[in-house]
């Protein structure tokens, strides 16, 4: 059995170990989040330039997109996307997208707009539908 003393300066040790744990572990952590912003931007910026150098290449506005969205930046995601439709207006996957973005710019009439066209797209897949479904059921 251990003695009060003992057992305090076992939970003193754990909690110094815990504390010196946490200041150690956090700036990396920190770095590591800043490194992982700033390649991001740089991903960004690089597809950026090569969508505006290729317009009509849907893969690399569908990047540019992707990039968009990791970075929480939507409002150039939803363009990007509106632009596929473009080219390919019975994208239902492309449409449940642009429904959940505009959805999370508090945009409701245009998410329910967007959603029920993925819905409703008649080569839509059952997870599209699910998925859109779910996001109008949170407008209505």
């Amino acid at each position: 059995m251990l003695s009060g003393t003992n057992f305090n300066n076992k939970i003193s040790f754990l909690s110094i170990l815990l504390a010196f744990s946490l200041i150690i572990l956090m700036p990396a952590n920190t770095i590591a989040q800043n490194n992982n912003v700033e390649e991001l931007k740089r991903q960004f910026d690089k597809t950026f330039n090569k969508m505006m150098d290729d317009p009509s290449n849907i893969d690399v506005t569908m990047e540019y997109a992707n990039i968009a969205v990791q970075m929480e930046d939507y409002e150039s995601a939803i363009p990007a996307l509106e632009r596929i439709l473009m080219f390919n207006p019975e994208l239902p996957r492309i449409k449940q997208e642009l429904g959940i973005l505009y959805y999370k710019l508090d945009s409701f009439e245009m998410a329910k707009s967007y959603l029920k066209d993925a819905i409703s797209s008649k080569n839509a897949p059952k997870d599209v539908i699910d998925k859109a479904t779910k996001f109008l059921e949170k407008i209505q």
